[in-house]
């Protein structure tokens, strides 16, 4: 069975609003780099980052009160395995303008994301929520990885020009 669900963001918010046939079923709300909360369909969970040397993160079960799961980035930040007590899946982009990503794994899971701007669309074959929440993340955590790096790139760049206001 296919499942079809739908993201959107304000401009300036920090929450991610998941819906299911047009009903919001979750969110993720984010807290920078530091821990992101994530809820779907009554279950809570924490996105915490451990190591950035290491690019490593944990999924934290709120109810259980229990690590359940871990995030571990390749060197590039393009590229991700997510593990938890249920499975592993893999985490990448599909193409080069970084609008569309998946999560699949060896058993034919896939679940395809989209983006356009704030909003998106998402695409999968199971009804595996920790997995539809991580590659959610894992999109958005790169973009702003990726927005903190040119800002950082520019700052240099400005400040190496010599211009004074």
């Amino acid at each position: 069975m296919e499942y079809t669900y739908n993201w959107k963001k304000g401009l300036f918010s920090n929450t991610y609003l998941i819906y299911y046939k047009d009903k919001q079923i979750g969110f993720i709300k984010r807290s920078y780099f530091l821990k992101t909360t994530a809820e779907i369909r009554g279950n809570l969970y924490n996105f915490k980052h451990v190591d950035f040397f290491n690019r490593q993160y944990d999924i934290y079960d709120v109810s259980q009160k229990r690590i359940i799961g871990k995030i571990k980035y390749n060197k590039w930040f393009n590229k991700a395995r997510v593990s938890s007590d249920r499975n592993t899946v893999y985490w990448k982009y599909d193409n080069i303008f970084r609008n569309k990503w998946k999560i699949h794994d060896a058993r034919g899971l896939k679940i395809k994301y989209r983006s356009l701007f704030f909003k998106g669309k998402i695409t999968s074959n199971t009804d595996d929520e920790l997995s539809l929440l991580s590659g959610l993340y894992l999109g958005r955590n790169y973009f702003i990885f990726t927005v903190f790096i040119i800002v950082v790139i520019l700052s240099v760049l400005y400040y190496n020009s010599g211009f004074e206001i």
